[in-house]
């Protein structure tokens, strides 16, 4: 079973289906995936989008809210402005580095 979680679920899945056999034929298992989104996305959403997408009426989803990629952005947005001017190679090495340290912070 996979869980996917995106802010416009209800609108990216319309012809999912097709797209995935086009572009992915291997991929026979599309129906074991769940399209949900973020909590704090869902109220921006229509009333029923709220009921077929809520993470509170998905067994199984424990208590997360689907936000968790959002909160690393305020810290590596500084590091992106300083890694403007530099090379591909040297600008991922960088980002990776401040990823390893946000999740190392994380653990202490």
């Amino acid at each position: 079973r996979i869980v996917f979680i995106y802010d416009i679920n209800c609108q990216y899945i319309r012809h999912v289906h097709e797209r995935f056999k086009e572009r992915f034929p291997h991929l026979t298992h599309i129906k074991f995936i769940e399209w949900l989104i973020p909590k704090m996305h869902l109220v921006g959403h229509k009333e029923d989008c709220q009921y077929l997408y809520s993470l509170n009426f998905t067994p199984g989803s424990g208590r997360v809210d689907g936000e968790q990629t959002e909160r690393n952005w305020g810290d590596l947005n500084g590091a992106a402005t300083s890694t403007r001017e530099m090379n591909s190679a040297h600008r991922h090495e960088v980002m990776e580095d401040k990823q390893n340290e946000m999740n190392f912070k994380k653990m202490i």
